[in-house]
């Protein structure tokens, strides 16, 4: 059987196929992650709605892959865990979930299926980090709910760090209420298939997230990236930046939105991407969107694809700079942009080591073609 996840809210001519994607069904276990818990932050398991507290409802909070990628949750029967944060706490150790999935059962393979809820009370803030890891051949879904209550802060870090065989989904649902904010960095550096989906509903006046995404695809590996901010409520904000790099025969599918709807006057969206396509067998699909209900909103969108400007390479090769190394240049800058929106020093370096590239060398603004807010 097969289902349709990350779908695009207002469809676009179906022989494009960019609409959604259309994926399998499959069932997994729950996989045991290392979780760091600091003080102030609480974690249950919901075995039944018996032990469910009825006063948050995270049923209502929708993810960006839709709902269709919770039979996957059903079918395999695995427990939510819930965490939360006390309200009036500043938590400044992150919780950290660390899932790795190189575990294997007795047949020596295994699909994993987890499922979160999160919920930072009012004036709380925290930071979440959920690092995705793998050397085998497997498949796996991780989906985090979030509840992030009047004037609390959340920081969310989202890195994918998998092997050449490995699929995986990554489905993410927040709820911002008044004065809250929300910022995340999304890092896909590994895997041979991603899937993510990001919904944002600006529930609150004052509401905000700002995002930053980074990504290298190489080899034939695809990454299918769905994102949706819905402003509801009054005087919202959603900021969305995104770096990539393609190369080899990688494919990547980008479908960034940003819904302004009745009611949430004076909103401000903006989405920008910047993709930097190496090899000539790559394939950069990007729907930049914005839809509209409400008059009062100011919405823009922008995307620069392809390779390097001719002027600047012509300049960089006349201070005596090989194209080659022109080109990985860049491809180190751009991903190195978004690793040091990273707070956290030592997951930094775990990012770099994973690339292999030099955690000394420190990467900012070396040419002026790097995607960033404020700039070109």
């Amino acid at each position: 059987m097969s289902m349709r996840i990350n779908y695009l809210p207002a469809p676009t001519w179906n022989w494009l196929k960019m609409n959604f994607k259309e994926v399998d069904e499959w069932q997994g276990k729950k996989e045991d992650a290392k979780i760091t818990l600091p003080e102030g932050v609480t974690l249950t398991t919901l075995e039944d709605a018996e032990n469910s507290d009825k006063s948050f409802d995270f049923n209502e909070v929708g993810t960006g892959m839709g709902p269709e990628i919770g039979k996957i949750i059903d079918d395999s029967k695995v427990a939510t865990q819930r965490f939360v944060c006390e309200e009036n706490r500043e938590i400044e150790t992150p919780v950290f979930v660390d899932l790795n999935y190189d575990g294997e059962d007795e047949n020596g393979n295994q699909n994993y299926v987890n499922s979160y809820e999160v919920l930072l009370k009012e004036n709380s803030s925290a930071t979440f980090v959920f690092c995705y890891s793998s050397k085998k051949k497997s498949i796996a879904l991780n989906q985090v709910k979030f509840i992030v209550e009047k004037n609390a802060k959340l920081s969310l870090v989202q890195l994918h760090m998998l092997g050449d065989e490995f699929n995986m989904f990554s489905d993410v649902g927040v709820r911002i209420d008044e004065n809250a904010n929300v910022s995340q960095v999304n890092l896909f550096i590994g895997g041979e298939k991603i899937y993510n989906g990001f919904r944002a509903d600006l529930a609150g006046k004052y509401s905000s997230i700002e995002s930053d995404y980074g990504y290298i695809v190489k080899g034939e590996e695809e990454l299918d990236i769905n994102y949706v901010a819905n402003h509801l409520g009054k005087k919202t904000n959603s900021d969305i930046l995104v770096n990539g790099v393609l190369r080899d025969k990688g494919k990547k599918m980008f479908r960034g939105t940003i819904d302004l709807r009745r009611g949430g006057k004076e909103a401000v969206g903006a989405e920008n991407e910047d993709v930097l396509m190496i090899d000539e067998g790559v394939r950069n699909q990007t729907v930049p969107l914005i839809l509209c209900t409400e008059e009062d909103v100011s919405g823009t969108h922008g995307a620069t694809i392809g390779k390097i400007d001719e002027d600047l390479m012509f300049y960089l090769q006349s201070r005596g700079l090989a194209k080659e190394y022109i080109y990985e240049m860049m491809a180190e800058a751009r991903i190195k942009y978004v690793i040091n929106k990273i707070e956290n020093e030592n997951l930094r370096n775990r990012c770099l080591s994973f690339l292999g590239y030099d955690k000394d060398v420190e990467v900012e603004n070396e040419v002026e073609v790097i995607g960033s807010r404020g700039e070109n």
